[in-house]
């Protein structure tokens, strides 16, 4: 146990990790939420508002805000900076259950007989969804925000399509040649009866005979077509509007819980009646009913996969299941008391339950065998959730209190390795670090040391003296430690005072530029994190920078006027050329692989190629779609990537002719080649990044993860790894092999503009709106070296 967190007067009935991790909000009987800082243990605010017990909580996508609601009818919004509340709207009775939608624009709340769903900037009644006979208890967006599960004490999941606003065509009109485009235009038009009020019914009939066995979509067109014209002609177009899709009844007492799987297509419910029943979110059938307990069923999870759920029980046990074939594939033994809560690790190796017994439980899922047992609380444990890095996990409990336990999961060693470090000073420096580690061991305390340990292995090196070695091995067998791949915070460089723009390392990785609305360009010393030079000439706002390949130069591209291209000397700053021939605003810079050619990009449509050491004019590329968002080079010269309005562009140099067009996903914020340039990375408005098989004309894979537009990318030196930064104010590193994320870096407090890879591959620096730059330090696995 890492601490106790204390500060509540009565049950702590709900707690939750903010998304990035950092904080812990917990809501009590006392009628108060308070927020803790997750590394320190330390109450952080107390959000005092509420007459009555507070019954569920729920962090904003972007952590910015928390919902509450409770035993006082209402549901409130705080502000988690300040600690204020934003709005509070009152409901008919008891407030069991809040969620927010995944874009974080509405809240669903579950009170009496209805879900309601509000507006979360304003605190605006949007809709309230009627149909439940009894108290809702529990409410669930589904992954994609489109459906709203809502499980209720009337023995019934109810299942609510929400459709926003959607434009459409009223004239439109349908005389398709094609069979394929007839089925197109068919699906469109259906969709577009989202859109209606009025003829709501007329939709929902056409939607229920359209999941009839044997109906197909051009049946449907065919049999509709008047029908739907005539919706789509007289229909109303509103900002929301929530469909009952299905009522999911089977279980023949309260339904406890509701968990969507992780694709969205299925619904997991647990009840009294002592089982867990599957089903199919599009149709509303019933899949499996997974029938073993002999008790209540309190709670379920889907693993991250979607291929298991868990389910816990007021008969002691937790029983994992095979989601497929609903067979009992562990039941898990230990608890004395009923099983309140489960959840699964992120990663899916381990599960953790609380229980009435007052202890909290982690489990090997894959054996069914107990990892270990968390003992400390004096009271139920009511809640418990895993750190969205997996390494922590908190629990609440009737003794007032949430606890948070550090989770170490094990390294492996080369027991062989003879491993003497390289550098004196290194081996010195390590070796003064030894009798605080002993000490820590000797006390049994293996987290401590090995979080010491940890975090005394600086910048990624892994040769390490022979001693240190000798207490690395004993954690590996007594005690625990880990080796997972992760990006750490290393510093914030501060000084610009308007957002940045652009960032870009210079060749040896020792630099770092920055541009900014501030007008000036900023150069900073990676390892000292102190500004180096200041460039100061340009007029207007700076929006883009870039060093020449050999790192002589700093080009720079403005506002100015027409849009001025100032290049550098890197060392002394001095002014080298100024190139006017722009005609706006330059978005984009970035340099030929032989540093000869500087390619601009600006808000004319335009892209000029620039002899830099001729006073040539610049071979100039016009008439594109839409502005330039982005170039980028292929690893030989020989084309060139461009970003537009709606497609990306492939320019063949020599020819001067644009030789491809990639198109259909969406506005383009930015471009990059892979390192060899087998593939090209394209980033959208629409929080799409996508890996293009270019020569193919096709996407290759697609990133998920971002919320909101992605505003730049890098590839790797390695090429193994993407990285990017975008509206949500993280920045994602990627594996561009199976395309998950392998690590979420959040720090901003404002959207992340511009990110940039070091060419030595152990650095990633970032600038955002809020006028700071970031420099991460990439931690590889402990390999170490005989």
């Amino acid at each position: 146990m890492i601490w106790t967190l204390e500060g509540h007067y009565s049950y702590v009935k709900s707690v939750s990790y903010s998304p990035d991790g950092r904080f812990i909000a917990s809501g009590s009987d006392d009628s108060t939420v308070k927020i803790w800082d997750a590394e320190t243990g330390r109450p952080v605010k107390t959000l005092e508002g509420h007459t009555k017990g507070v019954t569920s909580l729920s962090y904003s996508p972007d952590g910015r805000f928390i919902a509450s609601g409770s035993y006082d009818s209402t549901v409130k919004i705080w502000e988690v900076k300040s600690g204020r509340f934003i709005w509070t709207r009152k409901g008919q009775d008891c407030v069991n259950s809040v969620s927010y939608s995944p874009d974080g624009m509405f809240i669903a709340s579950g009170s009496a007989n209805t879900t309601k769903i509000w507006d979360a900037e304003t605190g605006r009644s949007v809709k309230i969804l009627e149909g439940h006979t009894s108290s809702v208890i529990s409410v669930a967006y589904s992954h994609d925000g489109r459906f709203i599960a809502s499980g209720s004490t009337d023995n019934t999941i109810k299942v609510w399509l929400i459709v926003h606003e959607i434009e459409f065509d009223q004239n439109a009109t349908i005389n398709s040649e094609s069979k394929d485009d007839q089925i197109i235009k068919g699906e469109a038009y259906i969709e577009s009866l989202c859109a209606v009020t009025k003829y709501s019914e007329a939709y929902s009939t056409l939607i229920k005979e359209w999941k009839k066995d044997g109906f197909s979509i051009e049946s449907i067109f065919s049999l509709y077509y008047f029908k739907i014209k005539d919706l789509v002609n007289k229909s109303e177009i509103i900002g929301i509007y929530p469909l009952l899709l299905d009522t999911l009844e089977g279980h023949t007492k309260s339904v406890t819980s509701v968990s969507y799987s992780p694709g969205g297509r299925f619904i997991a419910s647990g009840s009294g009646d002592s089982t867990v029943k599957i089903w199919d979110a599009e149709t509303g059938r019933p899949v499996k009913t997974l029938e073993g307990h002999t008790d209540c069923v309190t709670s379920v999870s889907y693993s991250p996969d979607g291929r298991f759920i868990a389910s816990a029980s007021w008969d002691n046990t937790v029983k994992i299941w095979e989601a497929k074939t609903g067979e009992i594939i562990k039941t898990l033994e230990g608890h004395t008391r009923g099983v309140t809560s489960v959840s699964y690790s992120p990663d899916g190796r381990f599960i953790a339950s609380g229980s009435g017994d007052n202890t909290v439980q982690i489990w090997e899922p894959e054996t069914g065998k107990p990892v270990k047992t968390l003992e400390g609380h004096t009271d139920r444990v009511t809640s418990v959730s895993y750190s969205p890095d997996g390494m922590f996990i908190a629990s609440a409990s009737w003794d007032n209190t949430v606890k948070i336990w550090m989770i170490i999961p094990e390294i492996e060693f080369d027991q062989d390795a003879s491993i003497v470090s390289e550098s004196k000073d290194e081996q010195i420096d390590q070796e003064q670090r030894l009798p605080n580690i002993a000490s820590l061991i000797d006390r049994n305390d293996f987290p401590g040391a090995y979080k010491l340990i940890i975090t005394s292995l600086a910048h990624g090196e892994t040769n390490i003296s022979a001693d240190l070695y000798h207490h690395l091995d004993i954690l590996r067998t007594k005690g625990t430690a880990t080796g997972t791949r992760c990006v750490k915070s290393l510093s914030i460089l501060e000084g610009h005072t308007a957002p940045i723009t652009a960032v870009s390392f210079s060749p040896e990785s020792n630099y770092i530029a920055s541009a900014s609305s501030d007008k000036t360009i900023r150069v900073w010393d990676v390892k000292t994190g102190d500004t180096a030079i200041t460039l100061e000439g340009h007029t207007s706002y700076v929006t883009c920078v870039t060093y020449s390949p050999k790192g002589q130069i700093i080009a720079s591209g403005s506002g100015d006027g027409d849009g001025d291209v100032i290049l550098w000397e890197s060392t002394t700053g001095k002014t080298v050329k100024t190139l006017k021939r722009n005609a706006s605003e330059i978005t984009t810079l970035t340099f030929s692989p032989d540093g000869h050619i500087l390619c601009s990009g600006g808000m004319d449509n335009n892209v000029r190629l620039w002899e830099i050491e001729t006073d040539n004019p610049p071979k100039t590329l016009k008439g594109l779609k839409g502005e330039v968002s982005s170039v980028s080079f292929s690893k030989d010269g020989n084309l060139l990537a461009i970003g537009t309005k709606n497609q990306v562009l492939l320019l063949d140099i020599e020819k001067g002719k644009i030789v491809k067009a990639l198109s259909g996903q969406g506005e383009v914020t930015a471009v990059c080649f892979s390192p060899d340039s087998h593939f090209l990375a394209a980033s959208y408005n629409n929080s799409k990044l996508l890996l293009w098989d270019y020569e193919a004309g096709k996407p290759e894979k697609e990133f998920t993860g971002h919320v909101g537009a992605v505003a730049s990318i890098a590839f790797s030196p390695c090429g193994k790894y993407i990285v990017s930064g975008g509206m949500d104010r993280t920045v994602r590193l990627w594996n561009i092999t199976d395309g998950k994320t392998i690590e979420t870096l959040e720090g901003h407090k404002d959207k992340v503009n511009s990110v940039s890879y070091s060419p030595d591959g152990r650095f990633i620096a970032s600038g955002g709106n809020d006028n700071t730059v970031r420099l991460w330090l990439i931690v590889p696995e402990l390999e170490f070296k005989q």
